[in-house]
């Protein structure tokens, strides 16, 4: 699956286990109380559903969603110039720690 964020804690690794013990067709609300990445929420996308209930403490997640709900085309072009910028982080200390150091300026 192409993940539109990363986050630590995420349940896309648990999600087939979380998935198999669901009975699908008679459930058609989703409640997400720990959101983050959305990825229960994005696995039943395809699907029809009716209200999505969703819950994050982080006010950092809380603020990405709100701004990709608000402009998702100025979000995925910050997101992309974001990635350009810092694609070299796991290999490069020194874009690693410009992305570090962008990260704690805008916290």
């Amino acid at each position: 699956m192409n993940r539109l964020l990363s986050w630590p804690g995420a349940k896309f690794r648990q999600m087939d286990t979380i998935v198999a013990l669901l009975d699908r067709d008679r459930y058609r609300v989703i409640v997400e109380p720990f959101f983050g990445t959305g990825a229960f929420t994005w696995r039943f996308g395809g699907r029809e559903t009716g209200a999505v209930f969703a819950g994050e403490k982080s006010p950092h997640l809380r603020a990405w969603w709100m701004n990709l709900m608000q402009d998702p085309e100025g979000m995925v072009e910050m997101m992309a110039q974001a990635r350009t910028r810092y694609e070299a982080a796991g290999r490069d200390r020194a874009v690693f720690d410009a992305l570090r150091g962008a990260y704690n300026e805008a916290v």
